[in-house]
Parts: C-alpha cells; structure tokens; sequence
C-alpha cells in the first residue's frame, strides 16, 4: 500500500486486505490532468496498478474491477452483483436513491419491467427510425458545415441522440438543455445535484404522464400507459420510475459516445480518408470506437459475504465496474489500448452483458452508424481546433464538454 493509500488506511473497513488498497478517487484521479482525454487516464491508471480487483477509500469506500474478466462475471451474476441499491458512486443518503426500474431490480421482477421496453427497443422498431434519423443527421452536419470551425460538442453531439429520444418519449423540445443538465447531474458524483436532478426530472415527467393519461399520443409514454405488470397498468410510480431511467440513459450516454469517438477521428486522417474510400467499414469502425471509448462505469452492490477471486467482500459493499478497462485488456484485445478497424474480436461490453445489458444498444447503434455515414457523405476531414483545449468530465460518464474542430473548404 502506497504511502497516499496509508494515509486513508482509516476508511477502510477491517475486511479489506491492505494489500489491495489503493489511493484512487475514480472522479478526481490526478492523471485525468495530464491525460489526454479520459480514455487514456484509465489506461495510465491501469498500467500503473494493473487489471485486477482493488479498494479504494474514495466515495465512500468501494471495490473496484478493472479486467475483462472480472466486469464480465459481475455482470453476468446479479445475484452476488446486485444493481437494485445504488444508481452511482458516491451512494445517496438511505432512501433518497432514485428507483430506476428494471436497473433497480433484481429478478424476477426486473423481467417484468423489462419486458415492455424489449418490445419498445426492438430492432424491428428501431429500423423503423432509419429514414427520420438520417434526414435530422444530414440537417445537423449541413448546419455545422456552413462555418469553418465549430464545437462538435454543442452543435452535433448534444442535440442528436438527445432530440431523437425527445421526440420518441413526446417531450417538449425547447426544453434540450435543461433537460441535459439534468440528465448530467444524475451520473454525477455531488450527490445533492443527483438528488436535485432526480426530483426535477419526476417532476416534469409527472406533468406529461397526467397529460397523456388524458390524451393519448403517438410516443413511447403514452405506449408505456398501455402496458400492464402483473396484469394491471402501470401506476404513476412505475412510470415515473421507467421514464426516469430512461430519460437519464438516453440524453447522456450516446453524447458522450459521439463525443469521445470524434475526439479520436478528428486526430487520425488516415481513418478519415479510409471510411470515405470504404465506407462499407463504417459499421466495423463504430463497434471499435464503442470498445476502445466506452464511456460508463456500473455500480453494484454484494448481496452475501463471498471470497470472490482472493477478495474478502461482505455483503453491503459497493462494487464499481470500470467498464472502459474491460473493453482494452490486453489479455482478450491485442494491443487493446490502440484503435484497430481490422481487429477480428471487437466483442465489447460498452453496453454491458447479461440480464442488464442495455436496452437502447440497438438505437444507439443505428444513430451512430447513421451519423458516420452522413458526417463521411458530407464533410471534409477535420481536425482539433488548435486554439482550443478539449475538455473533458468524469462521472459515472465520461465526455467531453466541448470539442472545437477546424476544417478547410469543401
């Protein structure tokens, strides 16, 4: 244990081997500011301890898991992993934890809640979206092109998926950046902002499920009012519940995807000229951006006292899933931590595994997929914007808030 690690040894519970104990605050690591881009940081991080399970005093004192291996058994066991009590890290006072079903469930009654959104989230339905989807992701790139410069973050990745999503759930549109501060605040590690976030987010959500219990719309809520669990339809708890996660999922998640990937491309020309020459490689290309630049981290909570690969774990603890360290393990991904289009195995867990994998993987995929094609279509290739720094946040997402590009004339 280092000598930083020593100084904290006081928060951690006798349970835990000092030898596993290492001084790192996930959110606020000191390697973020020398980092270039947050990827890289948990890189240096994992070279420096490596990819194994640890304890860390920070944020209320929690596992970490940093392998491929590791983060795919949890995911695949909830019933020693168990996502019903905690949302995020830091964990919010007892009892004020949003509950965000079917993540906040085990089973069987997370299948239950599941279940409705399967059917929302098909890939039948998601194809649906294609014509609509790639019409907004022309307009958006069309814009941006008109300018010689401009901030990728602002003018493309916060309104794409973001508008995509609102007009599925039938929300009001003026209302994006509101909506995104709040979707932001409910990854972040200030648990009075979460729990801020939270109540704005219900109490808007409460105001449109009363409205379309009156009336009726073409949109995802009103779809969701016509579901039943247990044969009754939902009540205004489950909804709000459904819709919360929902909400906080899909005005995040995907911005920041697009945000870390373009990050990358705007520095690799030679990826640029490559995907305009083959761009029947696109779809290759995203699913090696999604691996190399996932951008969540999981939390679980461990349902029993358990040895789990030399780890003394007792029930109660808190379990933090370092997702984008799974997905560059050197010990399944060759020279995991470079981009590789020709790469063979490009299986991820960017939108994780087992019964809790991600409902939206195949809208995500279609948006991403879609904006690629288009951004190859229509733009020139780009670059960072040298007089600008990137900047990046670290919460239970990983983004940047601004990415200036540059770019001559067509």
């Amino acid at each position: 244990m280092n000598e930083q690690a020593a100084m904290t040894a006081g928060h951690v519970p006798d349970h835990i081997d000092p030898k596993l104990v290492i001084d790192l605050d996930i959110f606020q690591d000191r390697r973020y500011h020398s980092a270039d881009g947050p990827h890289r940081a948990l890189q240096g991080i994992a070279e420096e301890f490596g990819r194994s399970i640890y304890w860390s005093p920070h944020n209320g004192g929690h596992w970490l898991l940093t392998s491929h291996e590791l983060i795919f058994e949890a995911w695949r066991t909830p019933d020693l992993f168990s996502s019903s009590a905690v949302a995020a890290l830091p964990p919010m006072p007892d009892g004020s934890e949003p509950w965000l079903p079917p993540l906040s469930l085990d089973a069987p009654e997370h299948m239950k809640y599941r279940m409705p959104l399967i059917r929302a989230f098909s890939p039948a339905r998601i194809r649906t979206m294609e014509q609509d989807i790639r019409l907004f992701v022309g307009s958006l790139i069309n814009d941006f092109k008109a300018g010689r410069r401009g901030d990728f973050a602002d003018a493309i990745a916060e309104p794409l998926p973001s508008i995509i999503f609102m007009k599925i759930m039938g929300l009001d549109l003026t209302r994006l950046k509101e909506f995104r501060s709040w979707a932001r605040n409910m990854a972040n590690p200030d648990t009075q902002e979460r729990l801020d976030a939270a109540g704005q987010i219900a109490a808007m959500m409460a105001e449109v499920i009363a409205a379309r219990r009156v009336q009726r719309e073409d949109d995802l809520l009103s779809y969701l009012l016509d579901c039943e669990i247990d044969g009754r339809k939902l009540d205004d708890r489950q909804m709000e519940g459904l819709c919360m996660l929902l909400f906080s999922a899909a005005l995040d998640t995907v911005t920041s995807t697009l945000t870390t990937t373009m990050h990358h491309i705007a520095r690799d020309p030679g990826l640029q000229a490559r995907l305009r020459r083959e761009p029947q490689m696109i779809g290759e290309a995203v699913e090696e951006l999604l691996r190399l630049y996932s951008v969540t981290f999981a939390s679980r909570r461990v349902t029993r006292d358990v040895d789990f690969h030399g780890a003394t774990m007792r029930k109660g603890d808190l379990v933090l899933l370092v997702i984008p360290l799974a997905n560059s393990d050197p010990l399944l991904f060759a020279g995991g931590s470079g981009f590789d289009i020709d790469r063979a195995f490009k299986t991820h867990l960017a939108f994780g595994a087992g019964p809790h994998r991600c409902l939206g993987s195949h809208l995500a995929r279609l948006e991403l997929v879609t904006f690629f094609e288009e951004w190859f279509r229509r733009m020139p290739d780009v670059r960072l914007d040298p007089g600008c720094t990137p900047r990046f946040s670290i919460s239970m997402v990983l983004t940047f808030d601004n990415l200036d590009l540059v770019w001559d004339g067509a």
